[in-house]
């Protein structure tokens, strides 16, 4: 226990440093490439970056089997860095995927997981939304049923900050098989076994409704018109304040996925961040 708690500090510590370091585009920058004509600057940023990327493959990454089946707090803070690293380059799915980490975060999906978290949950989004992972893949592991858990679980115990992360992946798996189920028309096929498979997600949908509709104080019956719903505000409303409150022109964030890394080294397509996979 005393161990895994040491460990665990140093992967916060870690992950403070490659915070710090990831945000900084004058030491890490996916999108610029390294070329004769390239300014001083750039060809440091290029430097620097690459470095990183070798570090992160051949020496960071591989480490995580092992950590993610330690003992708390040690697997929540590996799951802090590799969203981390996921947000800011969602070309390391492959690498995640290629080292059979994959399997082990879709099991930490599960409500009933000790190891389930916000976290968790926006690094699954981030391996739906990479483009360069089988899809197919992550529904035989069952993503679809542990997301549709995941919302009556909102609903049953308040669990508000699950809330965004949930929606998003969410939108992510539906809209990745809204384009499956285009292409799958387009060609002439059967779309049914499509449309089945995200069941769990349709079943879900009168607890979100509730849980959109309902608000008001934490006391009183929670269907009667001014009962407490399950969020003390609501969760719709409180998404649309946030859009209205944002710029009406949308900015790069520095968690948005960066493009593929420079210098002709890529993880797994070498294409980076890009729409989802046609027929992945």
């Amino acid at each position: 226990a005393v161990r895994s708690v040491g460990s665990g500090a140093c992967l916060r510590s870690l992950g403070d440093v490659m915070s710090m370091i990831l945000s900084d585009r004058s030491l890490y920058d996916p999108s610029v490439q390294a070329s004769p004509t390239a300014s001083g600057k750039a060809e440091h940023v290029a430097v620097c970056t690459k470095l990183i990327h070798e570090i992160l493959v051949r020496n960071l990454l591989p480490k995580f089997s092992s950590l993610l089946n330690d003992k708390e707090p040690v697997p929540s803070h590996g799951v802090i860095i590799l969203r981390l690293v996921m947000e800011h380059n969602s070309a390391f799915g492959i690498i995640l995927h290629r080292l059979g980490l994959v399997p082990k975060l879709l099991s930490f999906l599960d409500p009933q997981s000790a190891h389930c978290s916000s976290h968790v949950v926006t690094l699954v989004k981030c391996l739906i939304e990479c483009g360069d992972l089988d899809m197919g893949e992550l529904y035989e592991q069952g993503v679809v049923d542990k997301v549709g858990a995941l919302v009556h679980y909102m609903e049953s115990s308040h669990a508000e900050a699950l809330y965004e992360p949930v929606l998003d992946t969410m939108s992510a798996i539906m809209y990745h098989n809204a384009t499956q189920v285009q292409d799958t028309e387009d060609a002439g096929g059967d779309v049914s076994e499509l449309l089945e498979r995200h069941q769990p997600l349709l079943d879900c949908a009168p607890a979100l409704a509730k849980m959109c509709i309902l608000g008001g104080d934490d006391d009183g019956d929670p269907l009667s018109p001014g009962g407490g719903g399950a969020f003390s505000r609501r969760p719709c409303a409180r998404r649309q304040a946030s859009a209205s409150s944002s710029s009406p022109t949308p900015t790069p964030s520095s968690s948005s996925p960066a493009p593929g890394p420079p210098g002709g080294w890529a993880p797994g397509s070498g294409q980076g961040h890009r729409p989802y996979a046609r027929g992945s």
